[in-house]
């Protein structure tokens, strides 16, 4: 419902305003003012459902953003732009959430072998989805395709777990590599 209603209201905007123009059209063509009285529901209640998607921001949209923004500037060789989407506890996995968790050092450690030894040429988001989300977190599906000349294209999945801070800033709290083209994750990065 959240989806639908907050995170995309358009289709659902769409198929309202379409049947509130049925109604009107058939009204019209039939010659009856029945319908006439009632197309403007449905398109009323159009406007309001874009209304409302346009103003409540999910914890969905939050954590897409932070999620974008840590890509973004990992693609851009920004160790400081991506630190500063982490939050202070920060924890990664590898393979599962379940796993041992590495702290913010280890996670900093691998983005910057990850920066000094590759050049990212290409990297599209190809999936990024609130699996849960409660008013102060979300979690997320991430999976990318990240082309670089070491290493051609590959396919990385992640779970990543954006919450809200004390100060009210949207961080990455929780990363999870769930598999590199398709395998299981290196046991570090």
């Amino acid at each position: 419902m959240t989806h639908y209603l907050f995170e995309n209201p358009y289709p659902l905007a769409i198929a309202l305003a379409v049947i509130g123009l049925a109604i009107g059209w058939k009204g019209m063509l039939d010659g009856r003012a029945g319908p006439l009285k009632i197309a403007p529901v449905p398109l009323v209640l159009a406007l309001a459902v874009v209304a409302t998607g346009l103003l409540v921001v999910t914890a969905g949209e939050r954590g897409r953003a932070v999620v974008r923004s840590f890509v973004d500037a990992v693609v851009e060789d920004d160790l400081v732009g991506a630190d500063a989407k982490l939050a202070r506890n920060v924890t990664a996995h590898l393979g599962s959430a379940r796993n041992v968790g590495h702290d913010r050092a280890f996670i900093m450690s691998g983005l910057s072998r990850l920066v000094d030894r590759f050049e990212i040429e290409d990297n599209s988001i190809t999936r990024l989805d609130a699996l849960e989300q409660t008013s102060t977190s979300a979690t997320l599906h991430l999976t990318c395709w990240t082309e670089s000349e070491s290493w051609g294209t590959t396919r990385s999945q992640w779970q990543v777990e954006v919450r809200e801070q004390a100060d009210g800033a949207w961080l990455i709290q929780r990363l999870t590599c769930l598999s590199v083209n398709d395998r299981p994750p290196p046991s570090s990065w």
